[in-house]
Order: C-alpha cells, then structure tokens, then sequence
C-alpha cells in the first residue's frame, strides 16, 4: 500500500497568509485513510486548500501542546462529533500530554455540550502512548522520542518526536 506524504504548511505559531499554513503534515493510504501529524489553530484553512474538510481526518497524532500544533483540535473534534456522517478520529499522544491537552487547551471550548460533560473521549477515539512508547497505523510503525520542548526554570515542556519505521518512497 502507498502513501503520500503532504505538507499542509511550514510556518510556525506566527505564520500569517493566505497560503503560508503552520506546520501540519498530512499521511494519506491509497485506501483513503489520513492521518494529520499535529492540528495546528489554521488547520480548517490548509485543509480546504488542498480541498478537503474534517470528515476526511480518520486519525491524529499531537506532538505537544503548543496551539500550532493543537489548536485545531476543537475545530475537528466538535464537527465530527455532531456531523451524523462522521466516524471519531484516533487521536494519538504521549499519556503524559493527554490531561494538559483537556485541562489547559481544550476544555473551555468543548467540555459543556448539550446534554452531558464532555472530555477528549467525547470528541476523539483515545489511544494514550507510554512516553517511550509506539504505535502502528496502517503498517507504519511510529516510534515517540521524548525531548525538551520548553524548559521554563520551573516545569519542562515535553515534545514527541517521532521515527517511523515501514513507510517506504513511492515512486512517481
């Protein structure tokens, strides 16, 4: 199976134009799987660019809590959550980021639904990972390398890199 790798933009959290996206990269299987690595605050706008939506996002990985590389996530999980069309996407991260994202990104905007208190799990099919941990999606292993981020003096900020193993060149 092929897949081809896209690069939804390559600007950082300051990036401003009509074309100059933050740096979200976009897997796609030839069996119409996708998979966003990172799901920054203009991830609506690259994602129209290429002239898809939300209901093609099957499956997100979030590298750490910065919003150009989370804040997108409110964006795809309440459209997917009240489209009848739409499936949950995975939603992949490191344990340790998992609470924060809730706590210090996203519950403001998400958590009081009508009917019901929500969290991540209301919105995303949840797959925590060890911190050194892995994970497998459609073949390609994807290995987390633990880094500091941010080192404030008083907390470090982890980030989560990653080495994939089983994603091959596909020729042209």
């Amino acid at each position: 199976m092929g897949v081809t790798l896209t690069f939804l933009g390559s600007g950082s959290a300051f990036t401003v134009g009509a074309d100059n996206f933050q740096s979200n990269v976009l897997l796609t299987t030839d069996n119409g799987k996708r998979f966003l690595i990172d799901c920054g605050t203009d991830i609506r706008f690259s994602l129209h660019k290429m002239n898809l939506s939300y209901r093609d996002i099957t499956d997100v990985y979030i590298s750490h809590l910065h919003s150009d590389h989370v804040g997108g996530l409110e964006y795809i999980g309440l459209t997917t959550k009240f489209d009848p069309a739409c499936e949950h996407p995975s939603l992949y991260l490191s344990q340790d980021i998992a609470v924060d994202l809730w706590h210090k990104s996203l519950a403001g905007g998400m958590e009081a639904i009508e009917g019901e208190l929500a969290d991540l799990s209301s919105y995303f099919k949840l797959h925590p990972l060890k911190p050194n941990g892995n994970f497998t999606w459609e073949g390609i292993t994807f290995q987390l390398i633990k880094l500091n981020h941010v080192d404030t003096g008083f907390m470090l900020m982890p980030v989560y890199g990653n080495c994939s193993t089983g994603l091959t060149e596909k020729e042209t």
